[in-house]
């Protein structure tokens, strides 16, 4: 009978050979990106098949080296071998569990796997095979060590100082970072029942009229409040938010640092001085440059822009780009120039 394995639209079934193919094609562009490879094993014989993405991920040549057990933990970094070892011999007794563990590579390289395994069984039940898929996690353990030390920070600077950073979405809007709710005592359904469940009521007229007018604006705002804290105590406290815009100019999101009034607030980082920089104006670095006693031909020396550059920055025109404008104001701070907000959006220049 003929083979009518492409006919989808037919509603005829393609054949098992031409899945199979699919199948491997698809492995094939997986493995590509060079983050998988997979592996069978035969129990009886002792037989192990890798596929191409696997030798990449090991670092070694296909056809220059026999797959197997011992050239596998050759690979495995020391100190997670033994663990490894006694997880292939595990498996010829059917006992699976995934594994993360770093491999050295012969170049050098230290990457870090995560590896998922499968038993194949025969009629009796009896364990006769396994396979199993390694996937390169190293990026996402690095990201994922990262943001462990930037919490671990985050939750030092919140318990010394009372104070934080945070990353305010519009769509959905959520306003209510993980600090707030610990700094008031406050849940997140107290909150979306009364957003000023946490604020003194004779502030509440400010929160819904200025306040509310700067929310839904694109402008840097600073503005001082009276937080209510889980212990009952009025605590006068300080918020300075910056939007972070989209490419219709619209915002997306607001980057914010709040703590205590009394609290010495240095220099703006990361994407807060970012958005904050996008509000220096032309006649902002003119001020400046006053205070510095420079021409615009002396900025451009200290910042290695050229004079038409500075120009048109100071003009605001539209041609300036953010590289552009970091870049002068970059030269403007290491000269003692200090950019701040003050109450509301407007932006203080001061030489220290």
């Amino acid at each position: 009978m003929k083979d009518r394995d492409d006919d989808w639209n037919g509603g005829l079934r393609p054949s098992a050979a031409r899945l199979a193919h699919s199948s491997r094609e698809m492995l094939r562009r997986v493995e590509s990106f060079g983050l998988t490879g997979n592996w069978g094993w035969t129990f009886a014989t002792g037989e192990q098949v890798w596929s191409l993405g696997l030798y990449g991920l090991l670092g070694l040549e296909p056809g220059i080296v026999r797959p197997g057990i011992e050239t596998f933990l050759a690979c495995v970094h020391p100190a997670d071998r033994a663990s490894v070892a006694l997880a292939w011999n595990e498996m010829r007794y059917g006992v699976l569990g995934d594994r993360r563990f770093r491999i050295i590579r012969p170049n050098g390289a230290q990457r870090t796997m995560l590896g998922h395994s499968e038993i194949h069984h025969a009629l009796d039940g009896r364990p006769i095979g396994a396979a199993g898929l390694l996937v390169d996690v190293t990026e996402r353990e690095r990201l994922d060590q990262a943001r462990a030390i930037d919490a671990g920070r985050r939750l030092s600077l919140f318990r010394e100082t009372g104070s934080y950073f945070s990353h305010i979405p519009m769509s959905p809007f959520d306003p209510y970072p993980p600090e707030l709710l610990a700094l008031t005592g406050k849940r997140r359904e107290d909150f979306n029942e009364n957003w000023l469940c946490a604020i003194p009521r004779e502030e509440h007229g400010f929160w819904r009229g200025e306040l509310m007018q700067s929310w839904a604006g694109t402008k840097p705002f600073t503005y001082l409040y009276t937080q209510i804290r889980a212990d009952g105590e009025r605590v006068r406290y300080r918020g300075t938010f910056a939007p972070i815009l989209d490419a219709s100019g619209g915002t997306e999101a607001w980057s914010a640092f709040t703590g205590p009034e009394r609290m010495a607030v240095g220099p703006a980082t990361g994407g807060l001085a970012r958005a904050l920089e996008l509000s220096v104006a032309g006649w902002h670095l003119r001020a400046a440059r006053a205070l510095l006693d420079w021409s615009m031909t002396d900025l451009a020396k200290a910042s290695g822009l050229s004079f038409s550059s500075i120009r048109r920055l100071e003009e605001n025109a539209d041609t300036s780009s953010a590289r552009t404008r970091h870049v002068a104001i970059a030269a403007l701070r290491r000269a003692g120039i200090r950019f701040a907000l003050t109450q509301g959006n407007t932006i203080a220049v001061a030489r220290l």
